[in-house]
């Protein structure tokens, strides 16, 4: 069994802004949160969890099929915030707005699933980058206020023109990601 996610990669330079927001908000905190690397922050589309190995090759098929029904797509980077909200936050995050050719290959992926028969969210897609997990809600009040400040922060653009099966591997040190398969969007 392999840990699986289906999701887009971020550019470097947007990769670099994020570790920024994150050292900001470590600066308000004490311990109450436990922030994703920022080297393994995606725009997930489906976490699939645990899967056989001899699934791989349907849903590399699966990836193909949804990906050459899709375009790239624009990606703006833009507020931040939490799930639920920011009052019992569980999830911090940075927003992305996506516009319509994301939702579609959302959904073209997950019409592939449920034909694959794999379970998927019933929640609506909500682009996001998850920026940290909360451990405890004690000792929060001042990241909450730095978020609610920081909630309009802008760090730009970036095309999505992709899309990837990872393995995630978790470890002591964090999860360990690999590309098992890579599927273009099409550009016609």
């Amino acid at each position: 069994m392999i840990r699986t996610f289906i999701a887009a990669p971020i550019p470097e330079g947007i990769r670099k802004k994020l570790k920024n927001i994150q050292t900001e908000l470590r600066k308000h905190e004490t311990g109450a949160v436990r922030w994703v690397n920022p080297e393994g922050i995606h725009l997930t589309f489906h976490f699939l969890g645990e899967i056989e190995e001899s699934g791989v090759n349907g849903l590399a098929e699966m990836l193909q099929e949804a990906g050459s029904a899709c375009r790239p797509f624009s990606c703006r980077v833009r507020g931040l915030g939490a799930f639920p909200n920011l009052h019992r936050p569980r999830v911090f995050w940075v927003g992305l707005e996506t516009g319509s050719e994301a939702e579609k290959l959302h959904q073209a992926l997950k019409a592939g699933l449920i034909r694959l028969r794999y379970p998927v969210e019933s929640r609506a897609f909500s682009p996001h980058l998850t920026l940290g997990r909360t451990k405890s809600f004690s000792g929060l009040a001042a990241v909450i206020s730095q978020v609610e400040e920081l909630q309009e922060t802008d760090l730009g653009e970036f095309e999505t023109r992709e899309v990837i099966l990872y393995k995630s591997e978790l470890r002591p040190g964090g999860a360990i990601y690999t590309s098992l398969v890579t599927q273009a969007l099409n550009k016609a």
